[in-house]
This record gives C-alpha cells, sequence and structure tokens, in this order.
C-alpha cells in the first residue's frame, strides 16, 4: 500500500472553567459568519457555529493555497456527559442538514443582561489579527481597526478574546496600550454556546450550559510542514448547575483524501495523533 497524501491533526483544549449561570433566555437564529482564513499554505473558512472547514456548499480546507486541493470537507467541536439522573447532554455540529447545537455569543452571568438572543446578534462574526498588525501597534502605536474592535471585554467589563493589559485594570483599551494576545501570525477568535435555541443535531433538547471560546492561528515560517499546519485553541466554560460526570470532548472531522469512499484513518494515543490515508495507489 501506497501512502500519497497524509493528514495529520492537533488542537489545544484548555481546562473547563465553571460558573453559576444566570439566564438561559433562547430565541437565536444560526451563525451566518462565514470568514475566510489564509495564513502561511492554508486557506479555510471559518462558520460561526462551531462548524468550519466547509461554506456549507462545498470543502473550503484548501492546502497548499492555491492549488485547488481541499482534502477536509468538515469539522466540529462535539461534547458530551451525564448530568442528574443519568440525562445524557451532548451538543455538536456536522453538516447543519438537521439544524444546529450551537449558537454565537457568550452566556451572560449577569442578571441585567439576560438576553442570549440579543448576544448572538452582536457576536456572530469572527474577530481577526495579524502579527504584523500588533508589532506596528507597538513599535508606532498604529491602531488598526482589528485592534480597535477586538472583543477584550463584553458589555459588562468581563474578559471575553485574550490581550495584554497594560495597566492590569482589567479593560481592554487600546488607546492606553493593550492589544490582542495571540498565537501564530494571524489568529481568528470568536465564541459560542449550546443554550441560545433547542438541539438538533443530536435529538436532544437537554442544554448542557457551555460557552466555547475558539481560536485558530497559523505561523509564516518556512519549516516543511509547520508552512501547511493550522492550529485550534478551545476554552471551554461549563455554566450548567449540576456536575457533568463521564464527559468527553471530542474533534469530528470529515476528510475527504481525494476519492472520499476509499479514506483510510488511524491513531496513535501515545501521541495524541489522528492520520488520514488512502486505501489504495490512486488517490484520484
Amino acid at each position: 500500500m501506497k501512502i500519497k497524501t497524509l493528514i495529520m491533526g492537533t488542537c489545544l483544549i484548555s481546562g473547563i472553567s465553571t460558573s453559576a449561570i444566570i439566564a438561559q433566555t433562547s430565541g437565536c437564529a444560526p451563525s451566518s459568519s462565514q470568514f475566510d482564513f489564509s495564513v502561511n499554505k492554508v486557506r479555510t473558512t471559518l462558520l460561526g457555529g462551531g462548524d468550519q472547514f466547509f461554506d456549507l456548499k462545498s470543502a473550503k480546507y484548501e492546502v497548499p493555497k492555491g492549488s485547488g486541493k481541499n482534502p477536509i470537507y468538515g469539522g466540529a467541536i462535539w461534547i458530551g456527559g451525564y448530568g442528574k439522573e443519568n440525562v445524557l447532554k451532548t451538543a455538536g455540529q456536522t453538516y447543519r442538514q438537521r439544524g444546529n447545537d450551537f449558537w454565537p455569543g457568550p452566556i451572560s452571568t449577569d442578571a441585567n443582561n439576560n438576553s442570549v438572543a440579543n448576544q448572538c446578534i452582536d457576536y456572530d462574526k469572527h474577530f481577526f489579527v495579524s502579527r504584523a498588525e500588533i508589532d506596528a501597534f507597538k513599535k508606532s502605536n498604529v491602531i488598526s481597526d482589528n485592534i480597535k474592535n477586538w472583543p477584550g471585554n463584553d458589555a459588562n467589563n468581563h474578559p471575553l478574546a485574550p490581550y495584554v493589559d497594560i495597566d492590569k485594570n482589567g479593560i481592554y483599551e487600546p488607546i492606553k496600550g493593550d492589544y490582542p494576545k495571540i498565537n501564530g501570525d494571524g489568529m481568528a477568535w470568536w465564541i459560542y454556546n449550546d443554550i441560545g435555541n433547542i438541539h438538533r443535531v443530536f435529538d436532544n433538547e437537554t442544554k448542557i450550559g457551555i460557552e466555547i471560546r475558539q481560536s485558530t492561528y497559523a505561523f509564516n515560517l518556512p519549516y516543511a510542514g509547520l508552512d501547511q499546519a493550522l492550529f485550534q485553541h478551545y476554552q471551554l466554560r461549563y455554566t450548567g448547575t449540576d456536575t457533568l460526570d463521564n464527559t468527553f470532548v471530542g474533534i469530528w472531522l470529515d476528510p475527504d483524501l481525494g476519492n472520499a469512499a476509499d479514506d483510510y484513518i488511524g491513531c496513535d494515543p501515545s501521541q495524541h495523533l489522528c492520520y488520514v490515508y488512502n486505501g489504495d495507489d490512486n488517490d484520484e
């Protein structure tokens, strides 16, 4: 068997933090945000509802950029665990053919701001900033729109997207020297939750109460492999009131390596690594 092309994937998931939830007002519409992420030799579409790598119609994970080759069709984070009375709670995304389990925006913890629906509209977007913009800002204090509009805090000054807080006052103020804290040479950040409306993907209306802050980044470096790599980081904030037992967090991925009907998959748990390769010598 000849392996002509290999896809290797990894992701970073931070510790799950907890806080008491104040309100769970439903009524969010599915995310409409689509962001064209293009750094190094990777170009892909990121959606705002926990799904990515396609534009709801076709594959959009192009590597090398400009080649027209899209070896991944879709991907999303999946979460599941057991709550009180052994009730299974799950949330995930696939192709949106059955609906959604995630909606844009943070989960409010302020009794005076309990409309998740309003926050869904406000945060149905991706926030991107480049290393070059940050370097220019630090050198000459040029505040780009991406730096100015970085969502360091919500409307109640609760922290959201990571940033360097120069005066340590807990408020994102680029006019005072604060700037986004990013990984890589370009990073997109967005936020979504599973309580904005009814779950449809898993036919499970039991909401978890999870907020996900996701960042996607890449490096403009000439090293083989790294120049075609995409990195993902997930920060999970659990706002439920009961303990989740036997909870698992994973990444659902749909690779289409040439002919999608002959893809083989494997994993190396010791390396936290999954891989995809062709099942025959013709990858179409």
